[in-house]
C-alpha cells in the first residue's frame, strides 16, 4: 500500500492519529487465506502508549475497529 492509501484506509476506520505510530495487521489472517495485499482485509492499530518503543510483536496494541452502530 502507498503512504495515500495507509491514510485513506486509517481513515475509514476513523484513525486520525499518527501513521508513523501505527501498524497494520491483517482482519483474516494469512493463515487461514486472508487476502495480503486487499485493503479490505488490513486495519490500523495504533501503538499503546505503554509499549511505545517496542519492537517487534504487536503485543499491547489496540485495535482501532469501526464502530457497530447503535440499533
Amino acid at each position: 500500500m502507498t503512504g495515500k492509501e495507509k491514510r485513506l484506509n486509517a481513515a475509514s476506520y476513523g484513525y486520525a492519529g499518527n501513521m508513523g505510530d501505527a501498524e497494520y495487521d491483517h482482519l483474516i489472517s494469512l493463515q487461514l487465506g486472508g487476502d495480503p495485499n486487499d485493503y479490505r482485509n488490513l486495519w490500523v492499530e495504533p501503538v499503546d502508549p505503554a509499549t511505545r518503543g517496542a519492537t517487534g510483536s504487536t503485543t499491547g496494541r489496540t485495535p482501532w475497529r469501526r464502530q457497530a452502530s447503535a440499533t
